[in-house]
């Protein structure tokens, strides 16, 4: 009754807009004070803003509760109307002071950014001092406002207020830089996230274009400032910042990611260089860049120089055509764009023989004769063929091919582009997939025939590729498949080898798993021609590197296996028969000569990523293919007598028939026991072989009731070898699916049990997988339902005696209590002893359930103190963000108010540190529309 009158006095005083002395005594209990703006935010009324003003009540005094309440009112009040906006900017302007806070929630800093870009038409100086304010208040919360200065700058460009923007450009186009210690690296950053600076950047770009030399000035003095601190000037050496690491962020490449910060301020230097259009500001801005000491900012300047050569040539040409120029190695890309495009527009060209005439100046003296006049060489060549870009002659011509006859190479040139910040991956083409594809059959074929890998060599990470050409040539067969098979004789060349050959069946087959002739065919055929060749001797084996890279053969496998995953396909017998005849010479002609060592510390990714792997797998797929097509159940013949052969002699073999073996079974029971002791051999000598079988069968999907008494024996020696992690779970599984299936084999499953304890020490987590696997295939209507929990009450009375020994398997029953329906609150308080003992108060989520199932007061208390310890030192799996968000839930409807406070503590804690998920859970929470008594999980 109390608490309705409460209510009622709230909802009168609400529902006549004003605010009497008993609302205001009631609202300094945060309860009603979450209930009256909870009114008040779905009325959204923006008649109540002066009201509460005036009463104090819009204020982030402590006593009426989170600061988060009139913040959500004044946002719904914006939504609605924009009647109070100036009063709103005021009153945000005022709550500066008290809002400096280092408790305040990161959210709050956010939600008054939100609501500065809610604002109409107020975006004054005021409002800029609250965003930026905002911004400076945590660097936490800065990494959520920065992305506000998006539409923030939207809406300032709609009031034509172009001084903010600027102020805004000014205060978060910041760079900083620390030096690792560990491995001394420089990294140069933005103060705040780089994405939305970029953005922002994006957006200011028409603003920008209208005045871009306050915007260029800026950039250019916090880059400066970083780079004196970055490369230090060493005494009486210039000043150096190896900048062709930026390369090529001057220019725009297709391989400019603008990935490092470095990157992307160069990047957004030549953007506004670009922007900028008249001789005046192109002039000022060029001159900035000719005072800097660094060879970046030359670098810039000579890009500048090149894209207004129209307005400033010859008034800078003495600035960039001379001596030192020419022997700044790091500015010669852009050097040798300019003389690319204008040599013949100089006003003295004869400047730039004069120096080539003299040489390279900056060589170092201490070189011997001959090494000078190489690098010479090298050197001149390299501008010669810039100059002969533009102003071909004959006699350059014959000097270029002297100077080349003499180096016996044609020397890298910077017009590649060429480099990356840090590191290049990958292979590079000579030509794009579009340059070769436009190319006739015929011409594709002498082009790979007449590339040299050798000759296209650079110095700079650029390297010009036969396994780039092969992947663009791969594209372009894709690309025009049906054209390319009429064609296809003609690339039955030896003379090809290399890469090319193993490519064009990788181009032919079809990248989804669905039969078709069309291609799979001439794919088939080609194949075969490979082996004629290499049967008869014409090619040779090793040179091909067609069968280790996995192309052709590899590819058409691996093709062949997928085609058996897709249960539609129906593939002729006819053709059938050509992949067995294709299957089966291959493995005369070339198995023998792959390297068959498989590395059984990872069998099962050496068995995948080697091309003998796929072989098999292809060969146990065309079994499954050939029985959708004629429904009878047998080892195609061929596949069966190469079994026989290899048995028990090749490890492939072995892992294919261990991780198979039911699949054998089906296919032809009576060879499958006949085979078994090859598959699982017995001998010591064989030990490499059985290892690889088990360590495949742990991998197998399906099993049959009567390979239980053969494996059983397998099993119980195979729990004696060191097993990692991933195989101790994969065999508890197995073992588990053996024990739902084998009603009869009780006994036999208890004696492994035994053997199992016996070696625990080294393979601890196999338990705790039989356990997790009995829960998930656990169901009160299968038979194995009682089994299973006589089994889990057998080892938890084992653990419970002695959890410390037991941790991963004490967990795996904690978190499967549901199979226990009969646990007591007498059994929670043994567990509660164990954890305390084991340390082991770092698994809150895998025992939430078993709290909500108690839903006892003192439970819910130390599973805080569990969340508190385990998110201590900022540790948060942030992968388990959904579970922990329903462990918040289940703290936060606990009703303990001791509880949901420090829940709120934690929340906001993991806020400041940088994980934003749990935002709307406690905004749930204060705006109390959790169940106060939800039905246990």
């Amino acid at each position: 009754m109390f608490y309705d009158k409460v209510l009622n006095t709230l909802d009168k005083d609400i529902n006549s807009i004003e605010i009497s002395q008993s609302t205001i005594s009631l609202l300094s209990d945060t309860k009603y004070y979450r209930y009256f703006f909870e009114q008040l935010f779905k009325s959204a009324d923006e008649k109540w803003i002066p009201i509460l003003i005036e009463k104090d009540l819009l204020t982030f005094n402590r006593k009426h509760g989170d600061f988060f309440l009139p913040l959500e009112y004044i946002r719904a009040v914006l939504k609605k109307s924009h009647k109070y906006d100036e009063v709103i900017v005021e009153l945000l302007y005022d709550w500066k002071k008290q809002l400096n806070d280092s408790e305040l929630s990161d959210y709050n800093v956010l939600r008054i950014s939100e609501i500065c870009i809610l604002l109409e038409k107020q975006y004054t100086s005021k409002t800029l001092k609250i965003m930026l304010w905002c911004l400076d208040l945590s660097d936490r919360a800065a990494h959520m406002i920065i992305s506000e200065f998006v539409p923030y700058v939207k809406k300032l460009k709609e009031a034509n207020a172009d001084k903010l923007i600027l102020r805004i450009y000014r205060n978060i186009f910041k760079l900083t830089y620390s030096e690792g210690k560990a491995f001394r690296s420089k990294e140069i950053e933005f103060i705040y996230d780089q994405y939305w600076i970029a953005e922002v950047f994006k957006e200011i770009k028409d603003i920008i274009q209208k005045n871009p030399l306050p915007y260029f000035r800026h950039l250019v003095k916090e880059y400066h400032a970083v780079l004196v601190k970055v490369y230090r000037k060493q005494k009486g050496q210039r000043r150096s910042d190896y900048s062709y690491i930026s390369r090529p962020a001057v220019e725009k490449s297709r391989h400019n990611l603008g990935v490092s910060t470095q990157d992307t301020i160069i990047t957004m230097l030549r953007d506004i260089i670009d922007w900028t259009d008249g001789k005046e500001n192109s002039k000022t801005i060029l001159g900035l860049l000719l005072k800097q000491e660094y060879p970046i900012f030359r670098r810039l300047a000579l890009y500048l120089y090149g894209e207004r050569f129209d307005i400033l040539g010859h008034e800078y040409e003495k600035e960039f055509i001379n001596q030192e120029t020419f022997s700044n190695y790091p500015v010669n890309h852009e050097l040798f764009e300019v003389l690319r495009k204008y040599y013949s527009k100089l006003k003295n060209p004869h400047v730039i023989d004069d120096i080539l005439s003299k040489g390279h100046q900056g060589l170092h003296q201490d070189l011997e004769a001959k090494e000078i006049e190489h690098h010479n060489r090298i050197w001149k060549f390299k501008w010669l063929s810039a100059i002969q870009k533009n102003s071909p002659s004959a006699e350059r011509e014959k000097e270029i091919k002297d100077l080349e006859r003499k180096l016996g190479y044609e020397p890298e040139h910077p017009e590649f582009e060429v480099g990356y910040s840090e590191f290049r991956v990958g292979w590079d083409s000579p030509c794009t997939i579009e340059e070769l594809a436009s190319k006739s059959w015929l011409e594709v074929k002498q082009y790979l025939l007449e590339f040299d890998e050798k000759k296209a060599k650079s110095k700079l990470n650029y390297m010009p590729e036969f396994e780039g050409l092969r992947r663009v040539f791969e594209n372009v067969i894709q690309q025009r498949k049906d054209d390319f098979i009429k064609h296809i004789d003609l690339f039955k060349d030896i003379t090809l080898r290399k890469f090319y050959i193993g490519t064009i069946p990788s181009g032919l087959i079809p990248q989804e798993s669905k039969y078709n002739p069309q291609y799979i065919i001439p794919c088939i055929e080609y194949l075969n021609w490979i082996l004629n060749e290499l049967a008869e001797g014409r090619l040779d084996f090793e040179e091909t590197h067609i069968y280790q890279m996995q192309y052709g053969f590899g590819h058409f496998f691996t093709h062949i296996y997928n085609l058996n995953a897709n249960k539609d396909n129906r593939i002729p017998k006819k053709d059938i028969d050509k992949i067995t005849s294709l299957l089966n010479r291959f493995y005369q002609v070339a198995y023998f000569k792959l390297d068959q060592d498989l590395d059984l510390s990872n069998a099962e990714q050496s068995f995948i990523n080697r091309i003998l792997g796929e072989y098999w797998q292809a060969w146990l797929a065309l079994n499954f293919i050939r029985f959708r097509a004629t429904e009878i159940a047998s080892i195609v013949p061929e596949f069966k007598n190469l079994l026989t052969e290899r048995i028990g002699k090749d490890v492939f073999v072995n892992y294919l028939t261990g991780k198979y073996i039911a699949n054998f079974y089906f296919l032809d029971k009576e060879w499958t026991l006949k085979n078994i002791d090859k598959i699982f051999p017995k001998s010591k000598k064989q030990r490499n072989l059985w290892l690889a079988a088990m360590k495949a069968f742990l991998w197998s999907r399906s099993l049959h009731d009567d390979l239980f008494d053969y494996l059983l024996p397998n099993i119980k020696k195979f729990c004696y070898e060191k097993l990692d992690e991933r195989e101790q779970t994969a065999l508890g599984d197995r073992i588990g699916f053996y024990y739902l299936r084998n009603k009869t084999h009780t006994n036999c499953y208890r004696d492994l049990i035994k053997q199992i304890e016996k070696c625990y020490e080294k393979n601890p987590k196999i338990f705790s997988s039989i356990i997790h696997f009995h829960v998930r295939s656990y169901s009160e209507e299968t038979q194995a339902g009682k089994r299973i929990r006589k089994y889990i009450r057998y080892r938890y009375n084992i653990i419970k005696k002695n959890p410390k020994n037991y941790i991963d398997e004490f967990e795996a029953i904690l978190y499967t209590y549901k199979c226990l329906p009969d646990m007591k609150y007498s059994d929670y308080l043994i567990i509660r002893k164990a954890f305390e003992k084991t340390d082991m108060n770092t698994r809150s989520l895998e025992i939430m359930e078993l709290y909500t199932f108690f839903r006892e007061k003192e439970l819910f208390r130390y599973l805080i103190h569990l969340m508190e310890f385990e998110l201590k030192g900022n540790t948060f799996p942030s992968y388990r963000s959904e579970e922990y968000k329903e462990l918040f839930r289940v703290l936060y409807r606990s009703g303990d108010t001791y509880v949901q406070r420090r829940t709120s503590v934690l929340i906001n804690k993991l806020g400041e540190s940088g994980f934003y998920d749990f935002k709307d859970i406690y905004e749930e929470y204060l705006s109390g529309t959790f169940d106060s008594n939800p039905t246990p999980l």
